[in-house]
């Protein structure tokens, strides 16, 4: 197709130009037919925007021309009687869940997972100027359920359109200015969510943020809608109580002062007024000093519009991680493929990444996808300040960018190893490429499933979390192979999340110990290895060995034992605590669990310490923690993962 900024060609209206997410009904875009007219063979192309087709399992919502009986039928009419028209998907299949390119006239690329494109053709007949063609979508008229608005809240999008005026199989884009923008609205809250600072002291006032959530954690603007605010544990003086919610402005989150009044854990229960949305807030470990370091949540692995299988503007992903999963930092990492994040939209992303960055109160961080064939997989490139550099696919190699890159200043890790193919495929990464300069750190969760071990059966196995479609991959793959391996990275999650929702609750969170919250400082923390990731709760977990924090490497004298001190603060109640080891002399010998906590101290407890010793440690080995939360948040299992500690042992 060919862009063109002749108006005469015609003109679009959509109605409604609104919708509320989740909700069925009937949209009608209207192409006003231009001076050149449509001649026999001719016709239109019509596209929504993508993110108006994105659905479960991170793939396209079917949509049908064929069966009007049938919900997401889409069809054709005309005003002039004599003109007969044929309405067909471009690109159809009967797949369930859809995750291919398909063509895409929305946008600055070409192809897109999301985006289906209704092609109208007149097979009979002409159409002249003033003429209109009615691209239905949800048509009811024969019993069909009709069509609904995206999962996903976000910015308003143009419908795109193009039209072949005179048979030959061109089609020329209409310009911006003859399209409308179509928009839609979050559901009716069903959750509330409200956030306290991890770190507190007694005395230092702190921010305490609160939002509510449709049941596709779209935040809504509720600002005639008051919360009651209570200190269900600890003690803490409160600004305002009843408190009302946010406005459109920070995505109906509101922000109020909470100042601690007393040293421990303060946790703080919200309900709304009508009685409708109730919450209680992660626990803030509240101390009479304060404290070295503190933690921060984030996600820094999502995807927006410029990557070919992601939606949603820059703006509207920064905007969901400050206001609607109430995040402290946050990176935008775009894919390098084909059809995706060219050089331009990578300093697109650089000028979002700055635009949003506020040091102290929301961090953002520089980085990008990149992907690798057998061997490498996929990493993801970050960068301590903007003046990093960009490459599209084929352009290195990741032993050229180790090889170019200063230590310090950039990091490298590796995501999703678990699910890069299908049980059976064999062995996909290898180890033995590393850089311990750079590579560091590893995803050990995100939306797609866990990838901490070969564990088919488990809970957040990449096909039982039903998200990604593939996977668990096999054996050699995980992250406990690479550290068998001789790799000394920490841990991180993040979502993956690919609808502008990142820090969505159960996609992954990493969590990041930092003397200071500044760009520079979080980055240091996590190529330093201070991190843990979660499921996406913020569950509070100290791990140390004989003082060491999580990401140690540390020599015991001869005879010295290992000591371990656990500290967990749940979100729910916990259901168990496990120190895992592995003799890194005996790889063969894999991981054990060497000491665990069933539903420590209570089953209702959210909170337990840990200390244990390992009176005989490996001379070369390492330590991590896991915990698990009794319940389930929002489907999935509630679940962190602490960077290792790695020891060595001096001789007799």
């Amino acid at each position: 197709m060919t862009d063109s900024t002749d108006a005469q060609l015609g003109s679009v209206t959509i109605s409604p130009d609104t919708g509320e997410v989740g909700t069925w009904g009937t949209w009608i875009a209207a192409f006003t037919v231009g001076t050149g007219g449509i001649a026999t063979g001719g016709g239109i192309r019509m596209s929504l925007p993508v993110r108006w087709h994105q659905w479960i399992r991170n793939s396209a919502r079917k949509m049908q021309t064929t069966d009007p009986t049938d919900a997401f039928y889409v069809s054709a009419k005309t005003s002039r009687s004599d003109v007969t028209l044929r309405c067909e998907l471009a690109d159809a299949t009967e797949v369930e869940f859809p995750k291919m390119n398909r063509m895409n006239l929305g946008g600055w690329r070409p192809m897109s997972r999301f985006g289906w494109t209704v092609c109208v053709t007149v097979d009979k007949g002409s159409l002249e100027a003033g003429d209109t063609v009615e691209v239905v979508y949800g048509d009811t008229s024969q019993g069909g359920r009709g069509f609904t608005p995206p999962l996903y809240a976000g910015s308003p999008e143009l419908v795109h359109a193009a039209v072949d005026s005179t048979g030959d199989g061109e089609h020329l884009m209409l310009p911006d200015e003859s399209l409308p923008l179509l928009s839609h609205t979050p559901g009716s809250p069903v959750e509330l969510l409200i956030v306290l600072p991890t770190n507190g002291v007694v005395g230092e006032p702190a921010k305490l943020r609160m939002v509510a959530l449709d049941e596709f954690h779209n935040p809504i603007a509720l600002p005639d809608t008051p919360v009651h605010l209570v200190v269900e544990q600890g003690s803490a003086d409160i600004e305002q109580s009843p408190a009302n919610l946010g406005d459109a402005g920070t995505l109906g989150s509101r922000t109020l002062t909470v100042t601690p009044t007393g040293a421990g854990v303060l946790r703080v229960r919200g309900t709304s007024v009508d009685g409708r949305l109730y919450t209680k807030s992660n626990p803030c470990v509240v101390s009479a000093d304060a404290p070295a370091k503190r933690l921060y949540w984030g996600d820094i692995h999502s995807h927006t519009h410029y990557s070919s299988d992601g939606t949603g503007t820059g703006d509207d992903h920064f905007r969901y991680a400050r206001y609607g999963s109430l995040l402290d930092l946050y990176c935008a990492t775009d894919h390098n493929n084909t059809n995706s994040l060219t050089h331009a939209g990578w300093r697109h992303n650089l000028e979002y990444t700055e635009r949003w960055h506020q040091p102290g109160v929301f961090v953002t961080l520089f980085g990008f996808e990149m992907g690798f064939g057998q061997g490498i997989g996929h990493r993801n490139v970050y960068y301590k300040n903007a003046e990093g550099a960009y490459w599209e696919a084929g352009e290195i190699s990741l032993q050229q960018i180790w090889d170019q890159s200063v230590s310090g200043e950039v990091v490298t890790i590796p995501h999703h190893t678990g699910g890069m193919g299908h049980p059976g495929g064999g062995v996909y990464h290898d180890w033995s490429i590393d850089d311990p300069r750079f590579q560091t750190t590893i995803e050990i969760y995100s939306s797609h499933g866990h990838s901490e071990e070969y564990a088919p059966n488990h809970p957040l196995s990449m096909d039982i979390a039903d998200f990604t479609l593939q996977g668990p991959q096999d054996l050699g793959n995980y992250a406990q192979d690479a550290w068998l391996a001789g790799l000394k990275m920490g841990v991180i999650a993040s979502s993956d999340n690919h609808m502008a929702q990142p820090g969505k609750e159960g996609f992954g969170v990493i969590a990041v110990w930092t003397a200071e919250f500044t760009r520079e400082a979080v980055f240091e923390a996590i190529r330093q290895r201070r991190t843990y990731g979660t499921t996406g709760s913020r569950i509070y977990l100290e791990f140390s060995l004989n003082g060491h924090p999580l990401g140690s490497e540390i020599e015991l004298a001869a005879g010295q034992s290992a000591d371990i001190h656990v500290e967990v603060l749940g979100t729910g109640p916990l259901r168990w605590i496990e120190i895992l080891r592995a003799d890194l002399d005996r790889p063969e010998d894999r991981f054990s669990i060497v000491h665990r906590e069933w539903f420590p101290g209570a089953a209702t407890q959210m909170g337990f310490s840990l200390d244990w010793s390992d009176v005989d440690p490996p001379a070369n080995g390492m330590y991590y923690v896991r915990t698990r939360q009794r319940d389930f948040v929002h489907g999935r299992v509630a679940e962190a993962w602490s960077s290792p500690v790695w020891v060595s042992r001096g001789s007799e």
